[in-house]
């Protein structure tokens, strides 16, 4: 008799879990789907229970939904298996989702550029003329290197594409004929394979990431190319280098020609760098046609001028007590005429600037950073 009664519990109990279990399924495959539909706003775990309940019967609505639903978790290994079982049903959206995956989900690890072409391809051939799928077709090229396509879709896609979307598309016009991917992020491996293929930004991104590693010189060798592709970022990480002579070999004629590439080309300068070009430019101006030895002589009688000056203000108390800020201020200039000479090969001049800009820096030492401004 006890046995019975433990067996009817056991069978009772048996049946509770597994009715809880498939409640979930409750109305089959296609409610299930409908249901995680209704749910997706409002509660997307929800959501992906029911599509991956209803998939796993066979609704391929669901396995496209439960792709969605872990592509926007960034559960990208997930999204592509769901994916793939909907695409192997024929699934249109399934690929969609695919393409978006492979060409510009934001972990580069999950990027493929040519199966990100084969599966957005296969979308605009179902919608040739929806701007969205051709935005995305453009977008699979440039993660496949090729970025004359995907400027060439991307156009097109504007034409089609609403006013509101305008801005955006046209704005990866640009960054396509930049080389550069969409979303702009990328494995170190895709980066070194756009810069090898002639992307601009991939020649920038890859002299980043050796002037990150403290590899210097091959990063400047990254900056000239990239600048010379028409890259501003490039152009004024090459200025730095070249005024600060760190990555290459300190040559402020070369830093003038850098940052005035990037005001011409409308790229933001900083106050720091646009006051030293408007200083820099007028004396250059006046020495570029002059011999290397001219520069530097001119240099050395500026300095006598400056310290004859200092000389005479020394007899006057209020002067004398600004001497040191007026002296660091006009061997600023002198600076420049020193930094000229040395571009222009003047093997004296390396050592008079090193000398001249170590006595300003004292001068600032002295003056304290509010005085010296």
């Amino acid at each position: 008799m006890g046995m019975k009664k433990i067996s009817t519990l056991s069978s009772v109990l048996g049946a509770t879990i597994l009715i809880g279990f498939s409640s979930l399924a409750l109305g089959g495959a296609d409610e299930t789907y409908e249901r995680g539909l209704k749910a997706y706003q409002g509660d997307p775990a929800q959501a992906r229970a029911l599509f991956v309940l209803a998939a796993e019967q066979g609704n391929v609505s669901a396995m496209v939904g439960a792709g969605r639903c872990f592509e926007a978790e960034k559960d990208f290994a997930k999204a592509i298996e769901w994916y793939e079982k909907a695409v192997a049903e024929n699934s249109i959206k399934a690929c969609e989702g695919l393409a978006r995956v492979y060409a510009s989900c934001p972990d580069p690890a999950f990027h493929d550029g040519a199966n990100a072409v084969k599966y957005a391809a296969a979308v605009a051939r179902k919608n040739p003329r929806d701007a969205e799928t051709l935005a995305l077709l453009a977008a699979a090229h440039a993660r496949n290197f090729d970025f004359s396509e995907a400027v060439r879709i991307q156009k097109t896609a504007v034409q089609y594409g609403s006013m509101e979307r305008s801005k955006e598309f046209k704005r990866r016009v640009d960054a396509f004929k930049a080389g550069a991917p969409e979303p702009a992020v990328a494995t170190d491996v895709w980066i070194l394979g756009a810069a090898d293929a002639g992307s601009t930004w991939g020649m920038r991104e890859e002299g980043a990431r050796c002037h990150k590693r403290g590899d210097l010189v091959l990063a400047t060798a990254w900056f000239e190319k990239a600048m010379k592709a028409g890259s501003v970022e490039a152009a004024l990480a090459l200025g730095d280098a070249f005024h600060r002579g760190v990555g290459a070999d300190l040559n402020w004629i070369r830093a003038a020609a850098c940052f005035s590439l990037v005001r011409d080309g409308g790229g933001e300068l900083g106050e720091t760098r646009a006051r030293w070009l408007n200083a820099f430019e007028p004396i250059y101006e006046k020495l570029e046609g002059e011999s290397a030895e001219a520069c530097f002589e001119e240099g050395t009688r500026r300095e006598k001028w400056v310290d004859e000056i200092l000389a005479r203000a020394s007899r006057i108390p209020e002067a004398r007590e600004k001497s040191v800020a007026i002296r660091a201020s006009l061997l600023q200039g002198v600076l420049f005429y020193f930094a000229i000479a040395d571009a222009k090969g003047e093997p004296r001049a390396a050592a008079e600037f090193e000398r001249v800009q170590k006595s300003i820096e004292a001068s600032t030492r002295t003056l304290g950073p509010e005085k010296s401004g």
